[in-house]
């Protein structure tokens, strides 16, 4: 509540920040942190809310999709 404005996240978030965020919340936990030392809340409330948010756009969202995309033949497309 102190870093972002209340609804800040439904103007939009990209997928990879939130992917992003996510993964840095995961691999805390993973290295034996459990308390986030800037918001101090859990870990875990982060990585379920980043999890939240990220379905929520997947859902509702697609033009905050900035992930890279695969070609039919499973090569990565060089203009995503």
């Amino acid at each position: 509540a102190k870093k972002y404005a209340s609804w800040n996240w439904a103007k939009g978030i990209s997928y990879s920040r939130l992917l992003a965020a996510k993964l840095r919340h995961t691999f805390a936990i993973n290295r034996g942190e459990r308390i986030d030392p800037e918001s101090g809340l859990p870990h875990i409330n982060h990585v379920g809310c980043c999890w939240m948010f990220l379905s929520h756009m997947m859902a509702v969202r697609q033009d905050m999709d900035d992930l890279p995309k695969r070609k039919d033949n499973g090569s990565l497309d060089a203009a995503s």
